[in-house]
């Protein structure tokens, strides 16, 4: 490349350069005619957020607030148009060694008192049982550790008594749910390998 080309080649870009941080430091703002309309929905319509990590971060010290005011995250969901709660249920989310799995350590105890925090507020409660120690998604639904030796049978049964105990504790508490998810992400079936679906292999679910 002949040396003219090359200067012409570093003065393009930095005209170029240039002008692009000239663009980037302008931050006015300028009216117009546009305008969004919000979108009319049902009033039935679900609008939900799962706040399964709330009581943990609560735990930790962690704020929320609305127009700079100190509130209740619930109650700021519910002021701002979410209708629904969702809280995961996880068995036992703890290691045998009694370490904490995280993700919000999702108990019983814990789900029942987002749900009744969310009925506090006028909101609906959804109670999403994984059947499983932690997350469960297409790529692994394994069994709770307590569960790991059952057989198919016992397997059926202790499904049925847990969720018969989940329910009985709810309306102990006096927190219903209005709706139950049965596991999370059931693509591939769920308590694997006996509910796996994959393969054809629709027996066990």
């Amino acid at each position: 490349m002949k040396k003219s080309s090359i200067i012409w080649a570093v003065l393009g870009l930095g005209a170029a350069l240039a002008g692009c941080q000239s663009a980037s430091a302008d931050h006015s703002t300028q009216d117009t005619d546009y305008s969004v309309q919000p979108v009319r929905v049902h009033q039935g319509f679900i609008k939900g957020m799962d706040i399964s990590m709330l009581p943990e971060l609560e735990s930790l010290g962690a704020e929320y607030y609305d127009h700079g005011v100190p509130t209740d995250l619930v109650k700021i969901l519910k002021d701002h148009g979410v209708n629904y709660i969702r809280a995961r249920l996880w068995v036992d989310p703890e290691s045998v060694d009694g370490l904490a799995f995280g993700g919000g350590n999702s108990t019983l105890e814990r789900a029942i008192e987002l749900g009744q925090r969310a009925h506090q507020q006028g909101m609906k409660y959804l109670l999403d049982i994984h059947y499983s120690d932690f997350w469960t998604d297409p790529g692994k639904q394994f069994k709770p550790k307590s569960w790991e030796k059952l057989s198919f049978e016992q397997l059926v049964q202790r499904v049925y008594d847990y969720t018969d105990h989940v329910m009985k504790a709810h309306r102990g508490a006096g927190v219903i749910p209005d709706m139950v998810q049965v596991g999370n992400e059931l693509n591939s079936g769920m308590l694997w390998p006996e509910g796996k679906s994959w393969g054809g292999r629709w027996q066990g679910i």
